[in-house]
């Protein structure tokens, strides 16, 4: 999953390339009508028509509050609308329609379309990040809440183009829905004739109302006076007489009763537990007494002991042993514990529960936090999919997820046959504003997952939470619709009354603000207003420590000069804000603006800025068969391979596959051309032709924008004109319906206009002329946007620390031991893969049964099985290659197709062999030569995180057959539960040089507040210590005293650059990639023998003795370690590092110079003869460059 750019918040009205041809076809037709049932206008919300649009008409604000199910959110904007034209003011009506989540805003316009018997894009569209269908005529628009909140920034006036806001689902706290009800509230008074809807199912009692009828946002707010909330003053009384602006409805409630159903019933009332096994009971049990524990803790403690008889007594007939157990738990109650998770055996029960509940004609619908969660239960499941007569009636199992492309999803919007029921599993974003057809039962596990900044891990992170009772009554309300319902909470019913929260916790209390105050610094300046005061005037005002913290963060980046109110926003800042990227993603583009990649680098902010990737994403949920599913798995990771060409970089891999598509693409001038080659190249290299199409959209957004940053007559302002144009889409096809047009909007920024003969022009430049074809440069582009996210790489026998491990369990993992196992069986460990078996598995099918369903699935050289208790029972061995792979290749890696079966498990520890007449299990998924992550962190205090990479692409499940280190790097890090990052966007830097070039990358880019140590014995630095590692440097080959400059002038340079304050917004063109090219030539021209490929890749702990010495390059903190390079007894101590450069007074630095006069006493050189000697090289080098 990727999650750099709020994508949501990027228009792309102006660049609809093509969305899709022929879009309306008769399926999709007849699907969309049959959405549109008769019914829709008798919803509860249309007996308060006259109601709503009266309010309307006479309040400034009107808040409506209605449950879900209600139809607020397709017929409250149809009310105005029809209500305009009836009135004959339609071509006045411009009315916006903000929502959460994409899926809904497109799904609501189709909806509505369909309702209004109008074509997408005419009446009614919608316009969401990289996507949009909609037309001049269009009057009612879907949204995203960051598309609008991103609009108004920019352009406040903007406002006032809309008759009518509509802000959705306003309960959903994110950050950005908050800061856009701030934006609305500032504007309301300037532009008075916009009325605003605001609309919810949980309406947080007068929070909303008393916020937007409230008038102090002009008052004064430039300091905090020593409050620890940014706090608003909205909810005095004083502001009653504003409230009357205002009108709250609530309109509508579901139109059956559902009935809710905790643990306690469960396990107490006889109809419902007789349908579960003792096994099953027992996880009841022990999940109710740990939700009692929390009981303890309340303002009022609960007493339970009444409680505990009745389950007792209800168990103790058929279940005495468990009722035992039940003994213990006021014992328990004075120790809560109660992490967020899903209980273990609590999917077998919810097995149970759809076998017993389900109904044919009807949907059940299950709650799960996350797609790790959505698998597991499928797993559980299949077998009542596969089997009609264990659940009496036939059943399909549909996953309901933003990773899942939503053509995949159309068919969970049809009714189920009345001879089948459907299943479907989702996660929060089913909880509105998506219709799903006669859900009767709803099964709520109770989690969600949020994101939260970690200040201790200095990450964010996605953390698994109980969700609130507001969020669980909006899932209640996806039952009681059409016919009577059932909602279970899997909780104890004393926990959710007392210990739930009312509502979920706003994302400005617990998320990064970098955004956010970005936004506001942009937005002050044009209302004249403090950044504090801004944020002041929120609905909920984040915390001052959340602020501190935040500004500090962004001080540090190099995104703002300064933490006081009058710091300004830098060049970085400028980019991150304007596009909106994340911070690495703008400094990508800067720096590939700064090393001539700039195409190179626009493309791949726009491939990692994007939540889905351009590849198809095999699910064997959606695909149900493995044999099917292992085919389009190896469709999918073949195509990978092939873009990645053995470079082991997921950005390089998207670059290739992007000038691949415009070699293809500028071979065709029609849309209509365009269309049917984009689907012929999808279908050859397994992309999906919908999110190829979403990505040519940002590309054309990311380039059009920075093409407003680039002074004109440079070649990185040609690149991009030329990239623009060769995206163009011409206009000579009018006989093809192809929906919304693209405005030419090139004028406006500097570009010539669309027309063939600029196409034509464009194209003889040729794609590869826009394209960098330097490997090396980009792998420098992306070691120096995306530091200090650096990872370590080394095989499972050694630690973080390089150390071995030692206790039995870590040496049942020993990579050593398992290679020696492999070797002893007669085999080849590079062309292996060791699998365990699962004992439940183990009891119902034969090891040659297991064995046979290896064979057949994954077709290997040989299956070997043994005893379950060997090291290696289950070995599969496979044959892809004699000699070794590719010399070019980053990693010398086992055969493809063993990365296959970690493809298989999706990425887990448990592969589930899923067939209709059975279904086996195994675990481990070892290898000897599996590369381990780790992220390299800054200094000791900060814990040592595992890394996960995405388990689709190469690097996956990368295997190093030289056992050697790698050193890579992550263009987006998110924490995880304990010690775990997420890592995406991966790049393994080149090994060359025996790996010295990495260490090089590293020390070029590092910020000056991690600090780099050197020992430097006999004039040569033998250590680098950066990030609490230790780097050996090979005496084969050594960093020269030219390289040390030359890194210096390079970091000099980028100072000079991105440090200063600048009083425009335009990236000044540079020789920066000059010099980096020279540095790269400096590094592979040194002449080395033997191999030395792991002398500096590899954490060292080697001897010291004396005669080394010890400096800090920039930093004056800290020796080497004396506990990983023991005694050090220096010739001349360790020096601190003074700044070189002259520094302008106020001036910010990005990245501080080394002090090479003190370098210079250790290595003996002269820095001025060096320095003359290394521009001599550089400028031999440009010339001959030239």
């Amino acid at each position: 999953m990727r999650y750099f750019m709020n994508n949501d918040s990027i228009s792309t009205s102006n660049f609809n390339i093509l969305l899709q041809y022929g879009q309306y076809s008769e399926k999709n037709t007849h699907l969309l009508n049959k959405m549109s049932h008769s019914g829709h206008r008798s919803l509860p919300i249309c007996q308060h028509r006259t109601e709503i649009l009266n309010g309307i008409s006479r309040n400034r604000v009107t808040f409506i509050h209605g449950a879900t199910g209600c139809g607020k959110s397709t017929m409250v904007p149809q009310f105005i609308l029809d209500d305009a034209e009836r009135s004959g003011e339609g071509d006045s009506v411009n009315i916006v329609v903000t929502q959460p989540r994409r899926m809904a805003a497109v799904s609501l316009a189709e909806r509505v379309a369909s309702q209004r018997n109008d074509p997408l894009g005419s009446t009614v569209g919608y316009q969401i990040g990289g996507e949009s269908e909609r037309s001049d005529s269009t009057k009612l628009t879907y949204v995203t809440t960051g598309l609008l909140l991103q609009r108004l920034v920019f352009n406040p006036a903007s406002f006032q183009l809309y008759s009518h806001i509509i802000l959705d689902e306003i309960h959903e706290r994110t950050i950005d829905s908050d800061f856009l009800s701030l934006i609305i509230k500032i504007s309301m008074e300037k532009y008075p004739s916009t009325k605003i809807i605001v609309m919810s199912a949980t309406l947080q009692g007068q929070l909303f109302s008393r916020y937007f009828c409230s008038s102090n946002t002009n008052s004064s707010a430039s300091n905090f006076a020593g409050a620890d909330l940014l706090e608003s003053d909205s909810d005095s009384d004083s502001n009653t007489d504003d409230m009357r602006q205002g009108k709250t409805f609530f309109a509508g409630d579901m139109t059956f009763p559902v009935e809710t159903i905790y643990i306690d019933q469960l396990l107490t009332k006889s109809e419902l537990f007789r349908w579960f096994s003792e096994v099953e009971v027992g996880t009841l049990c022990e999940a109710w007494v740990r939700f009692t524990q929390c009981l303890a803790e309340t303002d009022e403690p609960v007493e339970v002991d009444n409680s505990i008889e009745r389950i007792r007594t209800s168990i103790q007939s058929r279940f005495p042993n468990l009722a035992v157990k039940l003994e213990k738990a006021k014992k328990l109650l004075d120790k809560p514990n109660l992490t967020a998770r899903v209980f273990n055996g609590l999917y077998r029960v919810c097995a149970t529960l759809v076998r017993k509940m389900v109904r044919p004609g009807e949907t059940i619908l299950v709650f799960l936090p996350g797609m790790r969660e959505i698998y597991d239960l499928y797993c559980e499941l299949y077998p009542l999919e596969c089997d009609p007569t264990k659940a009496g009636c036939a059943i399909k199992l549909f996953a309901l997820h933003s990773l899942i492309p939503k053509e995949e999803q159309d068919s969970y919007f049809e009714d189920p046959p009345q001879t089948h029921a459907h299943v479907i599993l989702a996660t929060n974003m089913a909880e509105s504003s998506l219709t799903l057809p006669k859900v009767g039962v709803v099964i709520d596990f109770g989690l969600r997952r949020q994101e939260m900044y970690d200040y201790q891990r200095e990450m964010s992170c996605m953390s698994l939470v109980w969700c609130s009772k507001a969020s669980a009554e909006q899932r209640a309300g996806r039952a009681g619709r059409l016919f009577p319902g059932k909602v279970v909470r899997l909780m104890a019913q004393e926990y959710y009354t007392h210990c739930v929260p009312e509502h979920d916790s706003s994302e400005m209390e617990s998320s990064t603000l970098d955004q956010i105050v970005l936004k506001a610094k942009q937005l002050s300046k044009k209302i004249h207003m403090s950044t504090k005061g801004l944020l002041r005037q929120t609905i909920q005002p984040p915390s001052m420590t959340l602020y501190r913290n935040t500004l500090k963060r962004l001080v540090d980046a190099r995104v703002l000069t300064d933490n006081s109110e009058s710091g300004k926003i830098t060049l970085l800042g400028h980019m991150v804000v304007r596009l909106p990227l994340s911070i690495p993603l703008g400094r990508l583009l800067i720096y590939g603006v700064l090393f001539n990649c700039t195409c190179d680098a626009i493309v791949m902010a726009a491939a990692l800025s994007k939540p889905m990737e351009p590849f198809r994403l095999p699910l064997l949920m959606l695909i149900k068969y493995p044999d099917d599913f292992i085919a389009a798995l190896e469709r999918s990771f073949d195509s990978r391979v092939s873009f990645d060409q053995g470079e082991y970089s997921e950005p390089i891999m998207y670059v290739n596959m992007f000038k691949a598509w415009l070699r293809v693409r500028e071979n065709h001038m029609t849309r209509k051309d365009v269309f049917h080659a984009r689907k012929r190249f999808s279908i050859k290299n397994a992309l999906d032709a919908t999110r190829l199409v979403e990505m040519e959209n940002t590309v054309c957004e990311i380039a059009s924008r920075l093409h407003r940053m680039l002074h004109r007559h440079t070649k990185a302002c040609d690149d991009v004109s030329a990239l623009l144009r060769m995206l163009e889409s011409e206009v000579d096809d009018s006989d093809c319906d192809l929906g919304a047009t693209r405005p030419s909007e090139h004028s406006a920024a500097g570009l010539p206009g669309s027309n063939i003969a600029t196409r034509l022009t464009s194209s003889r430049l040729g794609v590869n002329n826009l394209f960098s074809s330097n490997v090396m440069l980009l792998k420098f582009l992306q070691a120096a946007a995306f530091s200090p996210s650096y990872l370590l790489g080394s095989l499972s026998n050694t630690s973080p620390e390089g150390k071995k491990k030692k206790s039995k369990q870590e040496d049942s993992c020993n990579s050593d031991k398992l290679e020696e196992e492999i070797q002893r069986m007669g085999h080849d460990p590079k062309r292996s893969v060791v699998l365990s078996y699962d004992k439940n598995s183990l009891k119902m099918h034969s090891m040659d049964k297991h064995r046979e369903v290896l064979q057949s699935l994954f077709r290997p050289k040989n299956v070997i099985t043994s005893d379950k208790k060997s090291s290696c029972p289950v070995l599969v061995v496979f044959e892809e290659f004699e000699e070794s792979p590719p010399a070019n290749h980053v990693i010398y890696d086992i055969p493809m197709r063993a990365h296959i079966l970690n493809q298989f498990a999706e990425g887990g520890q448990t592969m589930v062999c899923m067939s209709p007449d059975e279904q086996m299990k195994f675990h481990g998924l070892r290898q000897p030569y599996r590369l381990s992550w780790t992220l390299l962190r800054k200094g000791s205090d900060q814990k040592t995180m595992r890394a996960v990479s995405g388990w689709r692409n190469p690097i996956g499940y990368a295997c190093e057959t030289r056992k050697i280190n790698h050193i890579a790097v992550a263009a987006h890090v998110q924490g995880r539960t304990g010690d775990v990052c997420g890592i995406d966007g991966v790049t393994i830097l080149p090994p060359l040089y025996g790996g010295t070039l990495s260490i090089i990358m590293l020390m070029t880019f590092l910020p000056p507040d991690y600090p780099i140590n050197i020992v430097i014995k006999h004039k040569r630095i033998r250590t680098v210590r950066m990030m609490e590692r230790n780097f050996g440097i090979h005496k084969r080959t050594p960093i020269t005293h030219q390289m040390l400059v030359t890194m210096n002038t390079i970091r000099c340079k980028t100072t000079d650059l991105l440090g200063r304050r600048r009083h425009d917004i335009l990236i000044p063109p540079s020789d920066l990639d000059q010099w980096i090219n020279f540095l790269i030539h400096l590094v592979l021209s040194q002449e080395y023998g033997g191999d030395v490929m792991a002398a500096a890749t590899e954490v060292v702990s080697e001897e010291t003795d004396k005669g080394y010495a010890c400096i800090s390059m920039f930093s004056d903190d800290g020796d080497l370690q004396e506990d990983t390079s023991g005694s050090i007894s220096d010739d001349g101590g360790t020096d601190s590092l003074s700044n070189e450069q002259a520094q302008d007074q106020g001036q910010t630095t990005y990245l501080e110079p080394f002090d090479l006069r003190t370098i210079a006493r250790y290595m003996r050189f002269n820095v001025e003869e060096v320095k003359q000697s290394t521009k001599a090289l550089f400028d031999d080098f440009k010339e001959r460059l030239e």
